[in-house]
């Protein structure tokens, strides 16, 4: 199947979509598209369009957390954890987990939420998120925090909970979107490290597409903001965070998609070409004990 729908670049990018959406994690798509071309179940060139389809899936969990439901959160997870203690469908038992994790989530933002409150009185942290303003630095910093935690959505997610307390402005949101961008590789770059050739050119075209998505949007930060509020002039500035970053992966997936051959053609430039055996027909090399 795979193989299959990932012949379709289209197809491709709302497959990575669908599956980012439900899983919340373009990290996790990344190191599972690294080991299914290690594997020789899809090849490189596939991978392109599923991992715009990813950059655009992370979106969504952006998207659902700038909702204000923390008051509802308890109930969430009231109701999915008495899904999962009586109910005897399988079905019925993983809704209820998915339910109560989305409740666990939402009560963990809102104790957050709580607990920086009397940031906004400090001043120190108040000048470091002002700095963050300079898109250099702001794009510097989401970067190294979203390398560390390996996870864009949850940085998006302290960025939201800052914003809501009134401690981040959209201006300092923006690059810090661009560096949790160009961060989130970190996670397929250290999967792929004992990897073959092949399966260390998806790691290195997601960083690749990552950037090229930092260098489209650095030059003009304040710009992108004010046509967020232009778009959107009633929207919170939660909401206005989540739109900006589906904006930028957006924008992204529709100048890069086009040109995906040209983009595996400058990745296989950078780590050669591939060998006889990644270009025998397709069949399974191998599967993973």
């Amino acid at each position: 199947i795979l193989e299959q729908v990932t012949r379709n670049r289209i197809v491709g990018v709302g497959i990575g979509t669908v599956v980012t959406t439900i899983i919340q994690s373009s990290s996790a798509t990344s190191v599972m598209l690294v080991s299914f071309v290690n594997a020789g179940l899809i090849r490189f060139r596939q991978t392109l369009p599923v991992l715009l389809g990813a950059a655009i899936g992370t979106t969504i969990t952006a998207q659902i957390i700038a909702f204000k439901i923390t008051e509802y959160s308890l109930l969430m997870v009231a109701a999915g954890y008495f899904l999962q203690i009586f109910s005897k469908r399988e079905e019925f038992k993983s809704a209820g987990s998915s339910i109560f994790g989305f409740g666990v989530l939402f009560f963990g933002m809102s104790i957050m939420s709580d607990a920086m409150a009397p940031l906004r009185e400090w001043e120190p942290f108040i000048n470091l998120l002002l700095k963050l303003e300079n898109p250099l630095l702001g794009i510097l910093a989401g970067t190294l925090f979203t390398a560390l935690i390996q996870s864009s959505s949850a940085f998006i997610g302290i960025m939201i909970v800052l914003a809501s307390q009134g401690l981040l402005s959209l201006d300092a949101a923006i690059p810090l979107l661009l560096g949790s961008n160009l961060g989130t590789p970190v996670t397929a770059l250290l999967s792929s490290m004992k990897s073959g050739l092949e399966a260390k050119k998806v790691a290195v075209a997601f960083l690749l597409v990552k950037l090229i998505s930092v260098l489209l949007f650095a030059g003009w930060t304040p710009q992108l903001g004010k046509l967020m509020v232009q778009w959107a002039p009633d929207a919170s500035l939660q909401r206005l965070i989540a739109n900006s970053h589906t904006f930028i992966n957006l924008v992204l997936m529709i100048v890069l998609l086009p040109v995906t051959p040209l983009v595996a053609r400058i990745v296989d430039w950078l780590l050669g070409k591939p060998g006889k055996a990644a270009e025998a027909p397709y069949k399974t090399l191998y599967l993973d004990q």
